[in-house]
Protein backbone atom coordinates (compact mmCIF):
# COMPACT_ATOMS: atom_id res chain seq x y z
CA UNK A 1 0.00 0.00 0.00
CA UNK A 2 1.29 3.84 -0.91
CA UNK A 3 0.71 6.55 1.51
CA UNK A 4 1.31 9.96 0.53
CA UNK A 5 1.00 13.13 2.03
CA UNK A 6 -2.66 14.47 2.65
CA UNK A 7 -1.44 17.93 1.86
CA UNK A 8 -3.66 18.59 5.18
CA UNK A 9 -5.33 22.85 5.03
CA UNK A 10 -3.96 22.60 8.60
CA UNK A 11 0.06 20.91 8.10
CA UNK A 12 1.31 20.02 11.09
CA UNK A 13 4.48 20.03 9.35
CA UNK A 14 4.36 23.12 8.16
CA UNK A 15 3.33 24.39 11.81
CA UNK A 16 6.35 22.79 13.58
CA UNK A 17 8.90 24.05 11.22
CA UNK A 18 11.09 26.60 12.91
CA UNK A 19 12.51 27.71 9.65
CA UNK A 20 9.39 27.73 7.49
CA UNK A 21 11.07 25.51 5.06
CA UNK A 22 7.66 24.14 4.33
CA UNK A 23 5.81 26.54 2.42
CA UNK A 24 2.59 26.09 0.88
CA UNK A 25 2.72 26.01 -3.35
CA UNK A 26 0.77 28.56 -4.87
CA UNK A 27 -0.61 26.68 -8.32
CA UNK A 28 -0.63 22.99 -6.99
CA UNK A 29 -1.59 23.92 -2.99
CA UNK A 30 0.93 21.14 -2.12
CA UNK A 31 3.20 21.41 0.75
CA UNK A 32 6.21 22.13 -0.42
CA UNK A 33 10.54 22.37 0.72
CA UNK A 34 12.29 25.12 0.16
CA UNK A 35 15.92 22.99 0.83
CA UNK A 36 18.01 26.27 1.67
CA UNK A 37 15.98 26.88 4.08
CA UNK A 38 15.84 23.41 6.02
CA UNK A 39 18.30 22.51 9.16
CA UNK A 40 17.13 19.35 9.43
CA UNK A 41 16.02 19.65 12.49
CA UNK A 42 13.47 16.75 12.04
CA UNK A 43 10.54 18.72 13.38
CA UNK A 44 8.29 18.24 10.58
CA UNK A 45 8.69 14.01 10.59
CA UNK A 46 7.88 14.29 14.12
CA UNK A 47 4.79 16.56 13.41
CA UNK A 48 3.02 14.56 10.77
CA UNK A 49 0.04 12.59 12.48
CA UNK A 50 0.07 10.18 9.73
CA UNK A 51 3.96 9.29 8.63
CA UNK A 52 3.69 10.16 5.47
CA UNK A 53 7.21 12.35 5.66
CA UNK A 54 10.11 10.65 6.30
CA UNK A 55 13.94 12.13 6.55
CA UNK A 56 16.09 10.91 3.58
CA UNK A 57 18.53 8.41 4.97
CA UNK A 58 21.61 10.55 3.82
CA UNK A 59 21.20 13.91 3.70
CA UNK A 60 18.11 14.05 6.46
CA UNK A 61 15.93 16.72 4.05
CA UNK A 62 12.47 15.67 4.51
CA UNK A 63 10.72 13.64 1.76
CA UNK A 64 6.97 14.13 0.98
CA UNK A 65 4.89 14.30 -1.95
CA UNK A 66 5.05 17.58 -3.59
CA UNK A 67 2.39 16.53 -6.52
CA UNK A 68 5.13 16.63 -8.91
CA UNK A 69 4.63 19.77 -9.33
CA UNK A 70 0.75 19.77 -10.79
CA UNK A 71 0.98 16.39 -12.40
CA UNK A 72 1.48 13.59 -10.13
CA UNK A 73 3.53 10.87 -12.00
CA UNK A 74 1.50 8.59 -9.35
CA UNK A 75 -1.63 9.34 -11.26
CA UNK A 76 -0.74 9.05 -14.68
CA UNK A 77 1.10 5.90 -14.08
CA UNK A 78 -1.98 4.35 -12.51
CA UNK A 79 -3.77 1.55 -14.02
CA UNK A 80 -7.16 1.17 -12.71
CA UNK A 81 -7.09 5.33 -12.94
CA UNK A 82 -8.00 4.42 -9.12
CA UNK A 83 -5.91 7.84 -8.21
CA UNK A 84 -6.49 11.03 -9.98
CA UNK A 85 -5.33 14.82 -9.61
CA UNK A 86 -8.00 17.00 -9.46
Amino acid sequence: MVLTCFQCDDAACMRACPVEALVRDGDTGAVVLVAERCIRCGACEAACPFGHLVLHPRDHLPLKCDLCGGDPACAAFCPTRTLEYR
